[in-house]
């Protein structure tokens, strides 16, 4: 899943080279020599056409974003904080009437305050065509961050652990569900 990752890092940059005319078969060629990797020209094209049908990593769906900055009050009982962001589900979003302050793909480079969390709701958001350098250097100018990251190390990071950390979060929140509807009185 590591070169996945990396390949949706790259999603600017394969971008702006489609749109100067290169081939899938170029592009690949340059991510392969850039990032030392071994994509193939129809792994570019599966990705782009995941992502244009919006099926890429669609268990992301199953999450509510906030910052952590945010005022959720009881809510955050029933949610997961991670890397600057507090993560719940939709339905335990909206029970809270809290849905009006969640992160999405408009809003998320103005609410997010670290840059940890910052590029966690990029790929959770799945805004994968935003730059990473873009949004850290967006965040730096408006909300300086009290920590900043080192970006090669942290990103070579996130591109081997997201994957089990999602996995892992959505299983805990089938948890922290179940908790959520006996609160509720739906479960007996």
């Amino acid at each position: 899943m590591k070169n996945k990752e990396i390949l949706l890092t790259n999603i600017p940059k394969i971008v702006e080279l489609k749109l100067a005319g290169f081939t899938y078969s170029e592009i690949a060629e340059e991510i392969n020599q850039t990032s030392n990797l071994n994509i193939k020209e129809r792994t570019i094209r599966n990705v782009f056409y995941y992502i244009k049908n919006n099926t890429l990593n669609k268990k992301y769906n199953t999450f509510a974003l906030f910052d952590l900055s945010t005022d959720v009050g009881i809510l955050i009982e029933y949610s997961i904080v991670a890397h600057g962001l507090i993560i719940t589900t939709p339905a335990i979003a909206n029970y809270f009437e809290l849905s009006h302050q969640q992160l999405n793909k408009d809003n998320f480079k103005k609410k997010t305050t670290t840059e940890e969390g910052i590029l966690y709701a990029k790929r959770l958001l799945r805004q994968y065509w935003v730059s990473d350098k873009d949004i850290i250097d967006h965040l730096r100018k408006t909300n300086p961050p009290q920590q900043k990251i080192d970006y090669p190390s942290f990103i070579n990071k996130l591109h081997t652990i997201i994957n089990e950390e999602v996995n892992n979060w959505i299983f805990e929140l089938k948890k922290i569900t179940k908790k959520y509807l006996e609160m509720k009185g739906t479960i007996l």
